[in-house]
């Protein structure tokens, strides 16, 4: 689509249960702009209008021709960009405000001291989730001691079986991180497909070693 329109907004907020101040904090906005946009007495920029519709989409809604709005029928999206890592946080943090439950994380590691940015950003995550009493399970490679979050959320996988791809697990949500740069994100939303990793991820839990 080229365009939102004030109409879509509203009606993409409604299919989801949103209102127009759940809208402006998953967008990181002041809700003036949301209220203004959807009153038509205010026009956003292009980069405010796409962040806007980015929203809306991962949120679980398409829009159609004709200023059409539905329920999105393609479970995976795909998220792109130097934004694409932080999308993923926020897309975990308020999917599990909403519908509860963990993180489960596959991770060979932690963002390194010199990825400023994405170190920072992981740690601010880490702080908001333990606000809202979300925890996170973390499966590393054994010997890794450069943590971020809580040493009890972390355990060991032997050097030999350790999983060599990020990915997150929550609610009926798989992501899939590109390791070098996390400038792609791919997200398959599929309650069966979700389950048949969690149970292989949770058996890997319950059989890796506790960080001494």
């Amino acid at each position: 689509m080229e365009y939102l329109t004030p109409a879509q907004c509203r009606a993409a907020r409604a299919l989801l249960g949103w209102s127009q101040p759940d809208l402006a904090r998953r967008c990181g906005m002041h809700v003036q702009t949301i209220s203004a946009f959807e009153n038509e007495t205010g026009t956003p920029t292009r980069r405010t209008l796409g962040k806007i519709t980015d929203t809306l989409e991962h949120g679980g809604v398409e829009f159609l021709p004709n200023e059409g709005v539905g329920r999105k029928s393609n479970p995976i999206t795909v998220l792109k960009g130097e934004n694409a890592f932080e999308e993923l946080l926020d897309d975990i943090f308020y999917t599990l405000q909403e519908h509860k439950g963990e993180v489960w994380i596959s991770a060979p590691r932690e963002p390194s001291s010199k990825e400023v940015e994405r170190r920072e950003l992981v740690v601010q995550h880490i702080e908001r989730l333990k606000k809202h009493n979300i925890q996170e399970r973390l499966l590393f490679k054994e010997g890794e001691t450069d943590i971020l979050a809580p040493k009890e959320w972390y355990r060991w996988q032997p050097k030999n079986f350790s999983s060599k791809n990020l990915f997150y697990l929550y609610s009926n949500k798989a992501a899939f991180v590109k390791q070098e740069n996390a400038s792609e994100v791919i997200i398959i939303e599929h309650e069966m497909y979700v389950q048949a990793l969690k149970d292989l991820y949770d058996f890997t839990w319950k059989n890796a070693i506790i960080p001494q």
